[in-house]
């Protein structure tokens, strides 16, 4: 089969951890995500890691310095080499997306992009997140989110449905279908 690279995006509590680890695991695909990388660097940099205002804070700064040299030190941090199968969770820009594409040339890039329904999100959000939903309101506000929010869709190759997300063997046939 060709290699293949999987991105996945959508808004916070739209299940893209859960669907990137499954997906990787079902597949036998490496795995990367971009949130763990901001999250090592927070680390490295005496930051708390688990504040999604610093992360988002550190993301736009990293992606202000460059997104080729961000989305290379995300794939190098796996030891991501050209012609690999690639599972990308937390994809957050257009212009990353576009980034991640030029890299991985000429393997392709499907961008799947999750929408949830408010209510199942906002349940997932109370249920795992140590902010509130009012306090998830306003980073939602960060220029990040708010791309996420209205216009990454766009660029999505497929956008899955809440009912999609949990059909791992859905999405097993639509990537044999996308290497064939």
């Amino acid at each position: 089969m060709e290699p293949l690279i999987i991105a996945i995006g959508g808004r916070i509590g739209s299940g893209k951890t859960t669907l990137s680890l499954s997906l990787s695991s079902e597949l036998g695909f490496k795995y990367v995500s971009f949130g763990d990388y901001v999250r090592r660097i927070a680390t490295k940099r005496g930051v708390d890691p688990t504040s999604r205002e610093e992360l988002q804070l550190i993301g736009e700064s990293l992606i202000r310095n460059g997104e080729k040299d961000f989305c290379n030190s995300v794939l190098k941090s796996v030891e991501w080499t050209s012609g690999e199968s690639l599972v990308i969770e937390g994809i957050r820009h257009k212009r990353i997306l576009k980034e991640i594409r030029k890299l991985a040339f000429p393997t392709r890039v499907i961008f799947i992009f999750l929408q949830v329904p408010e209510d199942v999100r906002k349940r997932r959000i109370e249920s795992r997140s140590r902010e509130s939903l009012d306090e998830i309101g306003v980073l939602e506000q960060h220029s990040t989110e708010k791309q996420v929010n209205h216009d990454l869709s766009l660029y999505a190759d497929f956008i899955l449905q809440n009912e999609d997300i949990t059909s791992l063997k859905r999405i097993k046939d639509m990537v044999k279908e996308v290497q064939l």
